[in-house]
C-alpha cells in the first residue's frame, strides 16, 4: 500500500470521498447501469464504421481506423471536437491491426476479409478526403499477440514483444506511405485500470471496505508494454507527419497511474476507455487534434510527442 498511497493525493483533491460516502455519480451510474461496460464504454452508441460526427458531405475532417481501442474515442472526438468544432470524423473499427498485409490468427471469423475490408473502405474515405487527418489507435499488446501475416500465415515476428513493435512499425510506415498527405495521429495503448471490475469496487459491502482509491492505480514501471511503446513513440518522432499521442500523459503523474477522479471512472473494463475517460483523453489533447485539422498546428512527431514516460 506504501507505494500506491502517493498516487492517491496526487491529483484534485485526493479522492476526499474515498474513505467516506459512495459518490453520487459512482450512485448514479449502479443505479442506472445493469452493465457497466455495455453502457459506459467510450464506443457505446456509436458505429463501427460510420460518421462519429457529421458527415452530410461524405468528406472527413478525421479519419479513425482500429480496434476497440479506436472507438472508445468516439464519445471524445463528437463531445470535445466533432459536435462543438463542427468536424466530421468517419470511424472504421474492426477487431484486428488494420495496417497493410496483416490479419487475426485466430477461429471464428474470416479476419482476411474483415481485416483487409475495413482498411480497404477508410482509405476510400481517406481519398476522398483530402485535408483528413489519419487517428490510427489499437490495442497494440493483445493485437501483436493473436496479429498475422496475411501473405504468409505466420504470426507477427516476436509478437508482443520489442521485436514484434519494431515490426508493425514497419508496417505503419506502409500505411504512412498509402496516405502520403494526409497526417496521421498515432496513439498508444491506455495505461489501464488494474481491475477488470472498476465499477464493482464501489459496490461492495460495507461490511469489506476497500479503498478503491488506491486499488484503482497502477505503478507505470510495472506495465508490461512499456518498452514496446518507447518503438512507437520513436517511430513517430523520426516522421515529420506523425504525431505520436501518448495517453499516459492524460491519465498518469508522478509515475503512477489512476483509473478514476471526483467526476468518474476511466475505464469501463480493465483496458478500455469509459465515456468519461474517452472525454479526458480527447479534452487533453485537444489543442493539438484541434490543431492539427485546423492545419494551424504544423505535425512533427520531433514537436509533440510526449517527454513523458512511454504509454502501454
Amino acid at each position: 500500500m506504501t507505494l500506491i498511497l502517493p498516487a492517491a493525493t496526487a491529483w484534485g483533491g485526493g479522492w476526499a470521498w474515498r474513505t467516506g460516502a459512495m459518490p453520487a455519480w459512482v450512485t448514479a451510474q449502479l443505479n442506472n447501469s445493469k452493465q457497466f461496460h455495455t453502457d459506459q464504454y467510450g464506443g457505446a452508441g456509436y458505429p463501427y464504421n460510420g460518421w462519429i460526427s457529421g458527415g452530410t458531405s461524405a468528406v472527413a475532417d478525421l479519419v479513425v481506423l482500429g480496434d476497440s481501442h479506436a472507438r472508445h474515442y468516439a464519445e471524445g472526438l463528437n463531445k470535445v471536437i466533432g459536435g462543438p468544432k463542427s468536424k466530421s470524423i468517419y470511424i472504421r473499427s474492426t477487431s484486428c491491426i488494420l495496417l497493410p498485409g496483416i490479419t487475426r490468427l485466430t477461429p471464428g471469423e474470416d479476419w482476411d476479409k474483415l481485416c483487409a475490408g475495413a482498411l480497404n473502405s477508410a482509405i476510400q474515405v481517406i481519398k476522398k478526403s483530402p485535408g483528413a487527418a489519419v487517428m490510427l489507435s489499437e490495442s497494440w499488446g493483445e493485437q501483436l499477440q493473436m496479429g498475422g501475416l496475411m501473405e504468409s500465415r505466420k504470426s507477427i515476428p516476436g509478437g508482443d514483444t520489442d521485436q514484434g513493435y519494431r515490426f508493425i512499425a514497419g508496417k505503419i510506415e506502409e500505411l504512412r506511405n498509402a496516405i502520403r498527405g494526409h497526417q496521421l495521429i498515432l496513439i498508444g495503448n491506455v495505461p489501464g485500470a488494474g481491475s477488470p471490475d472498476v465499477i464493482g469496487c464501489f459496490a461492495r459491502p460495507k461490511y469489506f471496505p476497500i479503498d478503491c482509491a488506491s486499488k484503482l492505480v497502477r505503478r507505470e514501471a510495472d506495465i508490461p508494454t512499456r518498452s514496446g511503446s518507447l518503438i512507437l513513440e520513436e517511430y513517430a518522432s523520426s516522421k515529420d507527419d506523425v504525431t505520436y499521442l501518448n495517453p499516459y500523459r492524460a491519465f498518469c503523474s508522478g509515475g503512477y497511474c489512476r483509473a478514476i477522479d471526483d467526476d468518474g471512472v476511466f475505464y469501463s473494463d480493465t483496458y478500455h476507455l469509459s465515456k468519461h475517460g474517452s472525454l479526458e483523453f480527447v479534452r487533453y489533447f485537444e489543442a493539438q487534434i484541434f490543431g492539427i485539422l485546423s492545419q494551424d498546428l504544423k505535425v512533427s512527431g520531433r514537436g509533440v510527442t510526449s517527454n513523458s514516460a512511454p504509454d502501454g
